[in-house]
């Protein structure tokens, strides 16, 4: 979702004057990444991970034999007709505070969802920046999470967009994390450099980008699917089969939490509401969980 929060014309000057070509690919060089813990990494940290989500990574994956999804988790058949690719859909949550933020991470349950087999359709879940802006419009975003696409391939992805420009998107920086994990994806902005860069458990990516045309000023951590054929990640049936957006923050001046009333979207791409489809958890301080209504899985 790219969402208007807007800054006055100096304030872009000099953000467009600290950058290059939009869609340019720079090597990660010494940048303020606003020095996450080292304690918020998987393998140490799980005071994030509330007490009925303990165990989850240990629980057979529910469906094997699923033909579109390939991985295991999902819905055992297709959850709607018919296929309307390419037309996104989203269940998570913001937070805009109409100031320029640092960056927005999460720690986000790698679902491996039931995917439409056709080329490019996906379904995805992630941390993302951008700014106040309406549904519909070509808007510009930075994000970084995982992605699934047919049959089960699947990346850990960073991508970002300028107005009226293409899409950035790397894939070559992280390895793609094991289905039915938690990983913090972490999307970064310094505001002294312009530089918006990626991290994945604690671990900077490769790559860079700087935008041209925004500045963030709104967090986002969000599920999407590409299709309406193609399954929301989580499932209903239980919070082991939830995709969990746990530990949702956002950077000013410090990381903070996700308040419990951050505004929720769960949403077509011109802002229909599909809250009879997707569903969501009554969020606390900073953890959400969503999933398709039509996947018991």
């Amino acid at each position: 979702m790219r969402l208007s929060f807007m800054f006055a014309p100096a304030t872009i000057a000099i953000a467009l004057s600290m950058g290059g070509a939009a869609t340019a690919q720079r090597a990660f060089a010494s940048v303020d990444e606003y020095s996450i813990p080292s304690a918020k990494t998987l393998s140490t940290d799980t005071v994030f991970l509330q007490p009925i989500r303990v165990g989850k990574a240990a629980l057979p994956m529910a469906g094997s034999t699923i033909p579109a999804s390939g991985s295991g988790d999902g819905c055992t058949s297709q959850p709607r007709s018919p296929s309307n690719y390419p037309y996104n859909y989203w269940d998570g949550w913001k937070y805009n505070l109409n100031q320029i933020i640092g960056g927005a991470f999460a720690n986000i349950w790698n679902y491996s969802p039931w995917v439409y087999p056709t080329n490019g359709d996906f379904a995805s879940a992630w941390s993302l920046l951008t700014y106040d802006h309406g549904y519909g419009g070509d808007d510009g975003y930075a994000q970084v999470g995982w992605i699934e696409y047919k049959n089960g391939e699947r990346h850990t992805f960073e991508e970002a967009h300028d107005s009226g420009g293409g899409i950035w998107y790397v894939t070559s920086d992280f390895p793609t994390y094991a289905v039915n994990t938690y990983t913090y994806y972490d999307t970064l902005y310094n505001s002294t450099t312009g530089v918006i860069s990626f991290r994945v458990n604690g671990t900077n990516g490769a790559h860079t980008w700087v935008s041209q045309t925004w500045i963030p000023g709104e967090a986002q951590v969000s599920a999407e699917s590409a299709d309406w054929a193609t399954q929301m990640p989580g499932g209903y049936s239980s919070s082991y089969y939830h995709e969990d957006l746990f530990d949702s923050e956002y950077y000013l001046g410090g990381w903070k939490h996700f308040p419990s009333n951050a505004p929720i979207f769960t949403a077509g791409k011109n802002g229909e509401d599909e809250s009879s489809q997707f569903g969501h958890t009554t969020p606390t301080s900073n953890n959400l969980s969503v999933w398709d209504k039509k996947c018991y899985y």
